[in-house]
């Protein structure tokens, strides 16, 4: 069973970005994770992404189909961004869904807690703006390609990602790049490392043995 205050806090936060898209947004009422969501389409597809597919691993599990040859339904592609935001970059939104719902479904096939907020809330910390910027959602889209990569074959955790920062400057910042794109790198690589890291241990049939009788 998940329990309700997650549930609860996913259903604030996936408000809060969804409210996004309209500049009315009562500044009193966001969440941590609502002004990462608002300046990075990326990063608003994962917890869309995230909740479905962690949604989806729960069904798989309760209809016995993981462990049994059954094609989930993310391995049959079934889950695909429900909507799209009216403003941002709609690529990105769906890559971002896409990783998150892979996320999310390796997170409740391996019976682990529900991640997204406390990923998103930690990438967030220090921003202070929500306009949205070109190279920091791409920035932060690929900083979290990099950072799962190395996450799911490094041995060890990282607490320390200032070195991230560091060689984001010296080799992939080119005079026309602006500092955004670096700082959004670093903050999505150290998400994409923690979800590299966790599927490691993932067992994609944990709990397959339990759910189907």
């Amino acid at each position: 069973m998940r329990s309700l205050p997650c549930l609860l806090g996913l259903m604030c936060v996936a408000a809060l970005c969804s409210a996004a898209n309209h500049r009315a947004l009562d500044v009193h009422t966001q969440d941590g994770a609502a002004v990462l969501c608002q300046r990075s389409s990326f990063a608003h597809g994962y917890l869309h992404g995230y909740e479905d597919g962690f949604h989806a691993a729960d069904q798989d599990m309760q209809l016995g189909h993981a462990g049994n040859g059954i094609k989930s339904r993310l391995d049959a592609h079934d889950l695909a961004p429900r909507s799209r935001m009216p403003e941002g970059d709609p690529g990105l939104y769906a890559m971002g869904y896409r990783q998150g719902s892979e996320a999310g479904y390796a997170d409740g096939i391996g019976e682990r807690e529900f991640r997204a907020i406390r990923e998103l809330r930690l990438a967030a910390d220090g921003l202070d703006t929500a306009t949205p910027a070109q190279h920091f959602d791409r920035g932060f889209a690929d900083g979290y390609a990099a950072g799962r990569t190395q996450g799911a074959r490094n041995e060890y955790p990282v607490s320390d990602f200032s070195y991230v920062g560091a060689y984001c400057r010296d080799h992939l910042r080119t005079a026309a790049t602006p500092d955004s794109y670096c700082d959004a790198y670093t903050r999505g690589y150290r998400m994409g490392f923690n979800d590299g890291r966790t599927q490691q241990t993932a067992p994609q049939t944990a709990r397959a043995s339990g759910s189907a009788h």
